[in-house]
Order: structure tokens, then C-alpha cells, then sequence
């Protein structure tokens, strides 16, 4: 499975924040990134804090996958083995998108990779791991690519 795990873009404080418009502007440049470089998910499994949403949304704008579902699972809080469980279900498809929140997604990436030290593995805002997803467990994942809003035009 392709697997990519993207941090919602810079939102306004708070649980509810909404995306900014500088949030906006780096989801719409990771979208079109990932777009040129024939990313085509299945689903895309957002957390259901509006930030994730609306970036789940614009990814979704430009990326037409056949589904986009809010999961509790990816709110604040997630712990690896959770999303697992939630990746396991969907283990059928070949290519996800995941959105949520760090530092839940950080200690995502760092378990799938196998490290021990699962808290410093850190994404910046409108981040994206690509991984292609042997299992989802501990150790599953090859790291095949990870970008930040300022390597993006």
C-alpha cells in the first residue's frame, strides 16, 4: 500500500481552528505537488477537527479520491498502534492519504519505520510522508519520501 501521512496546514489556535489563509496556500501547493506526481488515494481518512477537514478537503479538490471519511481514530491524542488498526481495515487499498495532527503523526512515521525513540520524529505544518506500507505495524513502513511546505513552489 502507498501510504501518506500529511500534518494539516498553519490553522487558527485552538481545538476548532480553521486552516489560515497561509494554511490554505501550503495544503493547495502540496496538492498539486502530489497531483504532478500521480498520487491517486483511494480514500483520504481525516481527523475530524475542522483543520484537518478543510486540508483533507483540498486535497481531495485536486486529488479526486473515491472517498474522503473523518475518523476519530486521527484526532488529537492518536496513538501508533491505533492508526494501524485503522490502516489494517483499510488494507485492501492501494494508495491512502491520512491528515491529522502532530505529534501523533510524527510518532506514526517513526513507529512504521521501526525507531525506538518514536517523539522526535517531527512534521512541520502541510508536511507529507510517503510510505509504502509492507505492514501495518511496528517496523512496516519504508520512508520513500517526506516534504515540507518550503520545498514546494
Amino acid at each position: 500500500m502507498q501510504l501518506f501521512i500529511v500534518r494539516h496546514g498553519d490553522a487558527e489556535r485552538g481545538s476548532d481552528g480553521h486552516l489560515t489563509e497561509k494554511g490554505t496556500q501550503q495544503i493547495e501547493r502540496l496538492a498539486k505537488y502530489l497531483a504532478a506526481i500521480e498520487v491517486k488515494p483511494i480514500r483520504i481518512i481525516t481527523s475530524p477537527l475542522p483543520r484537518a477537514v478543510e486540508t483533507a478537503q483540498k486535497l481531495a479538490k485536486e486529488l479526486a479520491p473515491e472517498a474522503v471519511d473523518q475518523d476519530q481514530t486521527l484526532a488529537c491524542g492518536m496513538q501508533p498502534e491505533d492508526a494501524c488498526g485503522l490502516l489494517r481495515e483499510n488494507s485492501e487499498e492501494p494508495c491512502i492519504i491520512l491528515v491529522g495532527h502532530q505529534p501523533d503523526l510524527g510518532r506514526l512515521c517513526a513507529y512504521l519505520l521501526g525507531l525506538e525513540d518514536v517523539e522526535n520524529f517531527l512534521m512541520k505544518k502541510g508536511a507529507c510522508a510517503a510510505f509504502i506500507l509492507e505492514s501495518p505495524a511496528r517496523g512496516g513502513g519504508v520512508l520513500r519520501g517526506l516534504v515540507s511546505p518550503s520545498m514546494l513552489p
